[in-house]
């Protein structure tokens, strides 16, 4: 008698299943919203020239000491093989000249220490901020130990006896 009683309740159950199968089944072949890939670059940004910022991205441009310009730009020169011409100074020189030659505004050297001017010592009045100069330093010194402390009874002033 369980037998029979089981085995209708598992027949109904997949006869409820394959009813369900069938009306679900067309409602999840409906197409849904439709994703746009996710961009962590705005394309403004790369057509400004900024270039990528994604760390997986390698630039194998260096610039070690010069600041106005990358190693390779140096070396796209022909003075920055000359043997003959070995002086920092006039190293300079050539560059700014070929540069000039070549159209460009300013030399890749003119912030490296090739430039004099840009790379020497500040001079000493040069050197520290401006403003309280009218007023002499602190002395740094350290407060005196051993200062008797007076508290009122109830707790609300604090006086120091010399």
């Amino acid at each position: 008698m369980w037998k029979t009683i089981i085995s209708a309740g598992q027949q109904a159950t997949r006869a409820s299943r394959s009813q369900l199968s069938k009306t679900t089944t067309p409602s999840l072949a409906t197409p849904t919203a439709t994703r746009t890939p996710f961009s962590t670059t705005p394309l403004r940004q790369i057509e400004d020239g900024q270039g990528s910022l994604d760390r997986e991205t390698l630039n194998p441009e260096r610039s070690e000491t010069a600041k106005s310009g990358t190693d390779g730009e140096v070396a796209k020169h022909p003075s920055a093989f000359d043997p003959k011409n070995t002086a920092p100074e006039s190293e300079l020189a050539a560059t700014e000249e070929e540069s000039r030659q070549e159209g460009k505004k300013g030399s890749p050297l003119n912030m490296s220490p090739a430039n004099r001017d840009a790379s020497a010592w500040r001079r000493q009045a040069e050197d520290g901020p401006d403003r309280n100069r009218d007023r002499e330093a602190s002395s740094r010194g350290s407060p005196k130990k051993g200062r008797g402390i007076h508290v009122k009874e109830d707790g609300t002033h604090v006086s120091y006896r010399d």
